[in-house]
């Protein structure tokens, strides 16, 4: 097997945040947390060489919730002088743990925090430094605005903006409280910092596609790191994954099926997705973002199978082809996990490393330009060769039954400028 960049760990030392690992309205209660910085290294706001979290008063938000377009765009970000709190989040012996939900300031303190984290785990699976793509335009520092007049979150050149999912800020639930929503965006960041950008007029929409899909995965692989989220998955499903549960639910703030971003458990194909007549970018990223889910549930089977803790048979039967019926496997699941919740959750656990390694080496092989789903997917198998981890096969069916090819080696080593 090949060497992968291992297990992320939290930095046991770092600068303690409290945050919620999950929506508190799913019953998540707050944790604390450690970034990679010294204590005392990060100051009040909170802010540091990279992220300043600025709790603007009476901002509008960049971005329209009608077009999803700039409105106006920003330079700088926000001013020096722009209104803004008069309490930031401001460390007490160097950490922000003793900020608890209820504050403003928390909700500062958890941007801060997940924006920092999805950034450290990223890092860790790529095996390299990411820079913000913006910092030559922009200025070296993302701005970040946790409490923003819109009922949506925004992500651009400078800055990252949370609004609220039910544009009634006197009801709480903020974005900048899910961490989900916060790592999404974060994780558009992350992939122009990897991957480059392009001129707004210059991507096609299968590129916007791709950008979704992939932020959505670095959220899922991000909110993966929390054994709360771990611990709460398998109480909720006994590990198996093929309904929908908080793992598919990505971004979800509520209980109902309005609040829920996208769901990564999903019958989309290439085909049903271009005949819907609304097409967009998020719904032609269903597709991509599907398989990727089949993919991650083929590796925890096949490591429960390893382990001893499911049959071999039980795991070839915990298969998803969209559009026809997936066998019910909930009762066998169930009684396989009893005595073994450790076994699964660490199942579960070396599943989400796997498909870290595996979307990192992906995105890697893909380089730069305009972004299809078959370069990726080639990439996908390139770097599962260079792991080691056998699923080239099933990586090419799983895309197959969502009407998603390779794209020749040749034609995407050009694209790539390689």
């Amino acid at each position: 097997m090949g060497a992968g960049p291992g297990r992320f760990q939290f930095k046991a030392n770092g600068t303690r945040f409290r945050i919620f690992a999950h929506s508190e309205r799913l019953g998540f209660a707050d944790e604390v947390v450690c970034v990679d910085a010294r204590p005392g290294s990060i100051a009040a706001g909170p802010t540091d060489d990279t992220i300043a979290v600025i709790d603007a008063l009476g901002k509008p938000s960049y971005c329209s919730d009608t077009t999803g377009k700039l409105k106006k765009r920003p330079v700088p970000p926000y001013p020096a002088d722009g209104p803004r709190s008069r309490t930031p989040a401001a460390p007490v012996r160097g950490h922000f743990a003793h900020i608890r939900p209820g504050r403003r300031a928390f909700s500062a303190a958890m941007a801060f925090a997940v924006v920092r984290i999805t950034v450290e785990v990223w890092q860790h699976f790529f095996q390299r430094p990411i820079a913000w793509h913006f910092a030559a335009t922009a200025g070296p520092v993302l701005q970040v605005h946790p409490r923003i007049g819109t009922r949506n979150a925004w992500s651009g050149d400078g800055y990252l903006e949370f609004g609220y999912p039910d544009w009634d800020w006197t009801m709480g639930n903020p974005f900048s409280e899910n961490l989900e929503v916060i790592a999404h965006e974060t994780g558009h960041l992350v992939m122009k910092g990897v991957l480059g950008t392009l001129p707004d007029d210059e991507r096609t929409l299968q590129h916007r596609a791709h950008e979704e899909s992939a932020a959505d995965l670095i959220a899922l692989v991000v909110a993966m790191q929390f054994e709360s989220v771990i611990a709460h998955v398998l109480r909720a499903t006994s590990g198996y994954l093929y309904e929908s549960s908080l793992l598919s639910r990505i971004g979800e703030w509520g209980h109902g099926q309005a609040d829920v971003e996208r769901n990564a458990f999903n019958e989309a194909t290439m085909a049903s997705a271009r005949a819907d007549p609304k097409l967009n970018k998020h719904k032609l990223s269903s597709p991509f973002t599907g398989a990727v889910y089949d993919l991650l549930v083929e590796i925890f089977v096949g490591h429960l199978a390893r382990a001893g803790a499911i049959s071999r048979p039980l795991a070839d039967d915990c298969r998803h082809e969209p559009g026809r019926p997936t066998a019910d496997l909930s009762a066998a699941f169930a009684r396989a996990i009893r005595g073994r919740q450790a076994v699964f959750a660490e199942a579960l656990r070396q599943a989400r490393d796997d498909l870290g390694a595996l979307l990192a080496g992906a995105w890697l092989a893909t380089g730069g330009g305009n972004i299809s789903f078959g370069r990726v997917l080639a990439g996908l198998i390139e770097s599962d060769r260079a792991l080691g981890l056998g699923h080239a096969a099933f990586i090419r069916e799983v895309f197959a039954a969502r009407g998603i090819a390779p794209a020749p080696a040749d034609a995407a080593a050009r694209r790539a400028g390689r």
